[in-house]
């Protein structure tokens, strides 16, 4: 975000937010915190979260999410497909990494086994099926743990307007809501996207999307990640978490998985 701005500027106002230095802004829990926050310190554009049997707001995903057999059975030193989602896009990039399922789900867990990225294979999938091979972008310098890989978000944030998501004084060109070409981030990805439209279909809605742009909705990133190949077979938990780099927020989610030897 904000590229035209020059590093460390007064102008470069998403210098102190995650993804500058992914991997090392502290978070509650590796495996993430229902709503985002505890109900003590709910405040303005907080998430609306309903407790359900399963969890309530400010939950740590670690302690309260139960090992489930997903099914999902990887092979060491193979390349498996694994993808996430948008509801909201705040930039900045992501990584996956592995804790064994009978240690404590912690970040020193998740840090000692980053998992590489095969390069050459990031795409998008549309909720169709449709699938569009795209150019990532990777990041393994200034990274943490030391040298380990994180992606870029590939899909640009799309604003409301030129001051609401904190845009430097000098940003114009985004008129309320999402008027303007100075709006879009960066490029999209995939060459058709021309434009972007209100989601769920409101009139005047700050979520808008285009074809691979904005609060994208319409499918998944889908990378390849490399499972090492002198990993101990076992229970594995997965972690994915996104360093922001619009917004102070780091998401994280965990789930299951199996890992056997190299046959």
């Amino acid at each position: 975000m904000n590229r035209w701005a020059v590093e460390g500027s007064v102008n470069d106002s998403y210098r102190f937010n995650p993804w500058r230095a992914p991997g090392a802004a502290p978070v509650f829990d590796a495996c993430g915190m229902a709503g985002g926050t505890v109900p003590s310190q709910r405040g303005p554009g907080d998430a609306v979260y309903a407790a359900t049997q399963f969890a309530t707001m400010g939950d740590l995903g670690s302690h309260t999410l139960k090992q489930q057999p997903s099914g999902t059975v990887w092979t060491a030193g193979s390349a498996v497909e694994v993808s996430w989602g948008i509801r909201y896009n705040h930039g900045g990039g992501y990584q996956y990494r592995l804790c064994p399922a009978d240690e404590p789900l912690t970040e020193a867990c998740f840090f000692r086994r980053p998992l590489e990225f095969v390069r050459d294979k990031q795409s998008l999938r549309w909720n169709n099926g449709t699938r569009y091979s795209i150019k990532g972008t990777f990041v393994s310098s200034g990274t943490f743990p030391e040298g380990s890989t994180w992606a870029m978000n590939p899909i640009p944030r799309i604003d409301f307007d030129s001051v609401s998501s904190g845009q430097p004084s000098g940003f114009t060109g985004c008129e309320m809501v999402a008027k303007g070409a100075s709006c879009r981030q960066f490029d999209p990805p995939c060459p058709w996207d021309s434009g972007w439209y209100s989601q769920p279909g409101r009139t005047n809605s700050v979520d808008v999307e285009g074809a691979c742009s904005g609060d994208w909705t319409g499918g998944v990133i889908e990378d390849h990640v490399i499972i090492p190949s002198d990993i101990a077979p076992g229970k594995y938990v997965l972690g994915w978490r996104w360093d922001c780099e619009e917004s102070t927020q780091v998401w994280s989610s965990c789930s299951d998985v199996t890992i056997i030897p190299a046959l």
